[in-house]
């Protein structure tokens, strides 16, 4: 049996390794201590665009209308679903926002906010939408959006997942600094 979400389960785990960088930050801000913009600028990068500008916009536009076609509780959750990416998106404006005023008390909150927020959700697609879109469809439309989201990659350059890793590294190799 082919798993069509398997990719985008394998982007959750990327993404939730970033959300760790978050949680630092929080610590980091909270302790009143000191962070390089420029570790704090590769988070956001990574959120901004490998998280909202390709694996949302992957599952808006391949995945969530399939659960919208088959109505009820499934076309419910992907509303919601919708809606948690559009609070993200607020949120990371605002802990961009502030950020750059200097205001590490508001970024640490809305660090804080972020990543509990993008949590809940990756744990929610993971363990019920993707299982919705698992057995709504037959192994040709299973392949069908595989080959879309592949697609999708190639031509989307936020979904560039080895540029998306060497930022996740390099915000890694900063925190090691800090030790």
């Amino acid at each position: 049996m082919k798993a069509a979400t398997l990719e985008l389960q394998d982007e959750h785990d990327l993404i939730s390794r970033m959300l760790s960088t978050l949680d630092w930050l929080v610590v980091r801000l909270e302790s009143g201590a000191s962070v390089d913009d420029s570790l704090v600028m590769a988070q956001l990068e990574f959120v901004g665009n490998f998280v909202a500008g390709c694996h949302h916009r992957k599952e808006e536009e391949l995945v969530f209308p399939i659960m919208d076609r088959r109505g009820g509780d499934e076309a419910e959750l992907a509303s919601r679903l919708r809606e948690e990416h559009r609070r993200a998106e607020e949120l990371l404006e605002t802990l961009r926002s502030s950020w750059s005023s200097g205001d590490a008390t508001a970024a640490a909150r809305t660090a804080s906010e972020l990543a509990s927020l993008l949590r809940d959700h990756i744990d929610v697609e993971n363990t019920i939408a993707f299982a919705y879109v698992e057995m709504a469809l037959t192994d040709d439309e299973k392949d069908a959006l595989i080959a879309e989201l592949e697609r999708f990659n190639r031509g989307t350059r936020a979904c560039d997942r080895a540029r998306a890793e060497g930022l996740l590294d390099d915000v890694i190799r900063q925190i090691s600094s800090y030790a």
